[in-house]
């Protein structure tokens, strides 16, 4: 198991972009339709997390304050190779 990327402290810096995911597993493909063309399939999956921390600003953290972020992700790539 990874530990997250993402600190609590900075979580309230990071809520635009939250890419927290810390575990991800893949699996991929390929055929061969003959000697001139390859399909290539591939899926990869994030598993959700989540992290929460206190609204951070120039003074520091606001008392009381709390913000959570979750994510996670799905991908499936379709790809031909051919060859001359």
């Amino acid at each position: 198991m990874n530990t997250d990327p993402i600190d609590e402290l900075a979580a309230g810096f990071n809520l635009p972009a939250p890419a927290i995911i810390s575990n991800h597993h893949g699996l991929a493909a390929s055929y061969n339709f003959n000697d001139h063309m390859l399909l290539v399939l591939a899926d990869t999956h994030g598993f959700e997390n989540s992290i929460s921390g206190p609204i951070q600003t120039p003074m520091g953290p606001v008392p009381g304050s709390d913000v959570e972020a979750t994510m996670s992700s799905d991908s499936i790539v379709i790809g031909v190779r051919t060859a001359f």
